[in-house]
């Protein structure tokens, strides 16, 4: 989960305690949104998304502006948590992930470097 920085503020908080948080989130049919939905539905918790919003640059700026806290790409927001703009608070025994696919066609030719950018793509994606 993403929020304003606060002194004081914890680096984690109950699956409770997100019931009483205004979220921001992506529209529907977004796969950040799908993740979310579906993350909270296995876990049965409550949440309100009190906003949506259709792009990420958005999002980050609501919730530097205090308005509501948000589930985003963590490398979406690297820079600003870097900065101390924002800060990543973990929600305790939850985990929000999302699966990619790389696609292509069958009979393409795989040359050396495309076999290196799908060995870092698998590295990357075990981390």
């Amino acid at each position: 989960m993403l929020k304003k920085p606060q002194v004081g503020r914890k680096k984690s908080i109950s699956p409770a305690e997100i019931e009483n948080e205004d979220i921001i989130m992506r529209e529907k049919g977004s796969g950040t949104r799908e993740v979310f939905e579906e993350t909270m539905a296995k876990n049965n918790m409550r949440y309100r998304i009190k906003y949506v919003l259709n792009n990420t640059e958005a999002i980050k700026k609501a919730v530097q502006a205090n308005i509501g806290v948000s589930v985003i790409s963590k490398l979406a927001v690297k820079k600003e948590i870097r900065g101390g703009r924002l800060v990543k608070v973990d929600i305790e025994n939850i985990r929000f992930e999302r699966k990619f696919s790389i696609i292509y066609h069958k009979d393409k030719f795989k040359s050396n470097l495309f076999e290196e950018f799908i060995k870092h793509l698998y590295n990357y994606s075990i981390r």
